[in-house]
């Protein structure tokens, strides 16, 4: 729903919704996020302003809660395939 919300990597697209988050490698879907995050937790954590931030030397994915008002975040790593809960977590540009 977000512009933020999607993201180009060295490894396909990613992007994240109301259901979840996802990768295209370029022939296949997969979702990142099934059976590692509950749904209701999923749902309370997402909304409209939820935005991607990818670190391509770590390859990791930053899933932002709200970029307007919330520093609520998930670290997914593409290299190990876990997520970490991260509170408050500070965006600069």
């Amino acid at each position: 729903e977000h512009h933020g919300a999607v993201y180009k990597t060295q490894y396909g697209i990613i992007w994240v919704n109301n259901n979840g988050l996802y990768y295209y490698d370029g022939s296949s879907f997969r979702s990142l996020s099934e059976n590692k995050i509950d749904d209701n937790v999923w749902s309370a954590f997402y909304s409209n302003n939820s935005i991607i931030i990818y670190d391509e030397l770590k390859s990791l994915i930053y899933i932002i809660k709200n970029c307007v008002s919330d520093g609520d975040a998930y670290a997914y790593d593409l290299k190990k395939g876990n997520f970490k809960s991260l509170e408050r977590m500070v965006i600069s540009f």
